[in-house]
């Protein structure tokens, strides 16, 4: 069963490399062809290899991870007859750094809430109000929490199980009525696009393959993936006014020092922003080009 496991961890990894290579290199052209919200749907692919791995295929012995292309590799099956606590040690190795990754990412998350909560307030009633009139607008139920903190220097959304959408302590004097009704839209997207869970299935394979570094190098690219397309989905049918604000709202974040005090996935660099300003006056409608996009991503 060890070697099982081991002989499917390995194909696993050698499938995510690939795959991770080939999303990289599409990523640019399906922004292009179909827009943000194509290369950010070319992750959802990320889980495959695991799931080829979980699916008995028929002539082959049905089990938690199936022996494909066993022959493949045989080097690694005559080291296990060779040496019969390499398996043993290596199925350790690897659940110890995987407990470490999941402890790692689970605490850095906790302190990220904890931070928040502790430097939080209230906000008005009136501000609470037209909160919930824009998550009735967009279909948001239940509504999620909304609060103010001192630790942002722009909106966030924490929390999977009961979502919080935070905002700057300055947000409602940093910023004028129109952009933050576009900025808390963009959050309220996040919670629409299950893009916590997404997040989620993210970090489980970091961990997972905890022992591949390109995991660390494509991360970033997969959180600008992930705000680009949610920039599109705001953005859509908007006019060149409403996209003007955003860029505004956007240029307005990087005013204030205040990132310092957060985590990574939170910091906002000059060059991000550049990039999504830019971005903006990509994000329109283009059914023909995103069909053409879903069948290359299908293939």
């Amino acid at each position: 069963m060890i070697e099982v496991f081991l002989n499917g961890l390995i194909v696993s990894s050698i499938f995510l490399i690939g795959l991770l290579t080939m999303i990289c290199i599409s990523r640019p052209v399906l922004r292009r062809l179909g827009g943000a919200q194509w290369a950010y749907a070319s992750w959802l692919f990320l889980p495959l290899p695991i799931v080829l791995q979980l699916i008995p295929k028929p002539g082959w012995p049905a089990g938690f991870i199936d022996d494909w292309f066993s022959d493949g590799i045989g080097l690694f099956s005559r080291v296990l007859e060779s040496f019969p606590l390499f398996a043993p040690a290596a199925l350790l190795i690897w659940f110890v750094g995987f407990a470490v990754s999941c402890w790692i990412s689970a605490s850095r998350h906790r302190a990220l809430y904890a931070t928040i909560k502790v430097n939080s307030r209230p906000v008005s009633e009136a501000a609470t109000a037209a909160f919930r009139d824009t998550c009735e607008k967009l279909r948001v139920f239940p509504a999620p929490r909304f609060l103010a903190s001192s630790a942002l220097s722009s909106p966030a959304l924490i929390g999977i199980a009961s979502p919080t959408v935070a905002v700057p302590e300055d947000f409602f004097e940093r910023f004028s009525p129109a952009e933050r009704d576009l900025m808390l839209r963009h959050e309220l997207t996040h919670i629409i696009r299950r893009d916590l869970l997404r997040n989620l299935m993210f970090e489980t394979i970091r961990c997972s393959f905890w022992f591949l570094p390109i995991l660390r190098y494509v991360e970033r690219a997969f959180r600008t993936d992930q705000e680009l397309a949610c920039d599109c989905a705001v953005l859509w049918d908007e006019p060149n006014a409403v996209r003007a604000d955003y860029v505004v709202a956007l240029t307005k974040v990087t005013c204030s020092a205040a990132d310092r005090t957060l985590f990574p996935q939170f910091k906002t660099s000059t060059k991000q922003v550049l990039q999504r300003a830019v971005a903006v006056r990509l994000h329109r409608a283009r059914p023909i080009r995103g069909a053409l996009c879903f069948l290359t991503l299908a293939l």
